[in-house]
């Protein structure tokens, strides 16, 4: 959560290596850690093969213990890692350009949070989906389950993930061709960034907003020469901010 995968990595070679005993092959532990070595490997940027190996085990081992656990409680953490290490898998084939593989995996993992009502990753995995469809040219649906993710996150009252479901839609309005649509939607976001004095939100809303702005010149019934320009000059500000 910190950003560092790399450390993340040597601390789960190291525990692996201390508790060896405990990380029965195939055990729900053994594959728990896997799926978070996967997760460390894809955010870091290396080795996206080993990655995707990793994660196929994981998923194919999951299924095969479905069957096993009687208890409730047990069938829900299954369930949840499962849903965990479909949107790593998901993440995994955005991050390589291969947006159907991933709006497949989103797609199965929609269901899942629903059964586990875990809303706030339903959300993330909603928002995920819709930026994965757009990249398909899928807008409409795209526009759709980004706004399913919106109303979920502002029933759930967090406020940074309010404001990244707002720029996400924005962008996809922009690439859709409404940029006026857009900078609204990110305006607010960047407001909602400022007040929580977030840099990274600060810096995904500013260019998302720029964007807006400077598509909202190429629509040539929509503003005058003056207010183009105007726009152009705003877009350069945000930026560089």
């Amino acid at each position: 959560a910190n950003g560092q995968y790399e450390r993340a990595l040597l601390q789960i070679g190291q525990f692996r290596n201390l508790c060896s005993d405990l990380l029965e092959e195939g055990s729900f532990a053994a594959l728990s850690l896997k799926v978070w070595e996967s997760w460390s490997l894809i955010y870091s940027g290396m080795e996206f093969e080993r990655a995707e190996s990793i994660l196929q085990d994981v998923l194919s081992s999951l299924d095969h213990l479905s069957d096993q656990f009687e208890p409730e409680f047990d069938k829900w953490r299954l369930k949840l890692l499962m849903a965990y290490a479909q949107d790593i898998t998901g993440y995994l084939y955005r991050s390589r350009g291969d947006f159907a593989k991933a709006v497949e995996y989103y797609r199965k993992n929609i269901r899942l949070w629903r059964e586990l009502r875990v809303e706030s990753e339903h959300a993330n995995t909603l928002n995920n989906l819709s930026w994965s469809l757009a990249e398909i040219g899928d807008f409409q649906a795209a526009m759709s389950h980004c706004d399913d993710g919106l109303d979920l996150r502002r029933k759930l009252g967090h406020r940074y993930a309010i404001a990244l479901s707002l720029t996400t839609f924005g962008l996809i309005e922009t690439r859709n061709g409404q940029p006026e649509r857009a900078r609204f939607r990110c305006e607010q976001a960047l407001g909602i960034f400022r007040d929580l004095e977030q840099p990274r939100g600060i810096g995904l809303a500013c260019n998302a907003l720029a964007e807006a702005l400077r598509r909202m010149t190429n629509v040539a019934d929509l503003l005058t020469d003056e207010q183009s320009l105007k726009n152009l000059e705003l877009a350069e500000q945000y930026a560089k901010e």
